[in-house]
């Protein structure tokens, strides 16, 4: 699964797993964005589905509307998102980060 952050108007993060690329755009399923509110623990980020968007529909993402080009996620971010779009729960080894990118 090949998933990437992509950072849009607002300084707004999303993460997506990256069906396609072309010189124009993405396709991406299961668009999460990553919401930064203050709580009193101090800054947290909170994932938030994109509204309308259903599961496992594939969504454009013009290349035009990115601040930031596309970057991969640390492995901590990809092995929350990989939870939470599949369900799929990977302990961690001993050192390791649980699951294994492609």
């Amino acid at each position: 699964m090949v998933v990437k952050v992509f950072i849009v108007s607002g300084f707004k993060k999303i993460v997506a797993k990256v069906k396609t690329a072309n010189a124009d755009s993405y396709e991406i399923e299961d668009p999460i964005i990553l919401e930064e509110v203050m709580t009193e623990k101090g800054p947290h980020v909170m994932p938030l589905p994109i509204p309308y968007a259903k599961r496992n529909q594939t969504l454009t993402l013009l290349k035009s509307a990115l601040i930031l080009m596309s970057f991969d996620p640390e492995d901590n971010l990809y092995n929350a998102y990989v939870e939470n779009v599949t369900g799929i729960h990977m302990p961690a080894a001993a050192g390791g980060s649980g699951i294994i990118r492609p």
